[in-house]
């Protein structure tokens, strides 16, 4: 599907659908490998005492659910709180944890339909200052 090349605007939508359905509609199980590692990654983190910032990179939902409906956002929407249940079981005084997914609206995409987290300069900018917002004030490390 990501190499075909689609002769009508009717496959095009029907591709990036497809598209958006593979990245982010499949359910994300709180047994995933990757999840339980993110996990343990954490809880290392949290023995060392070390401030951490863990967040979920935004999602252009708006390309999302247009091309893909109210289900791809429902999907969505469940994964994030897979994520976001497996961290906070991990949580401590020195996480921190941030849902950004849904944060940033197609104009801070490089394209408003495309079905990846590539923020342009705009949402790069976005991105930067909502980091910047959780880090501890300058001199308070």
């Amino acid at each position: 599907m990501v190499h075909s090349v689609p002769d009508s605007a009717e496959q095009r939508h029907e591709r990036a659908r497809e598209i958006f359905n593979f990245h982010y509609a499949c359910p994300v199980s709180k047994d995933h490998r990757k999840l339980r590692d993110l996990v343990r990654c954490v809880q290392i983190l949290a023995r060392l005492q070390c401030r951490t910032l863990v967040y979920l990179t935004p999602i252009n939902v708006d390309g999302g659910t247009g091309l893909a409906g109210a289900e791809w956002r429902s999907a969505l929407g469940a994964n994030a709180s897979t994520v976001l249940a497996a961290l906070g079981e991990a949580a401590g005084p020195q996480l921190k944890v941030c849902d950004w997914s849904e944060a940033l609206a197609a104009e801070y995409f490089f394209h408003e339909d495309l079905a990846t987290e590539h923020l342009n300069q705009r949402g790069r900018a976005a991105l930067a200052k909502r980091i910047a917002a959780q880090l501890p004030p300058r001199g308070r490390a």
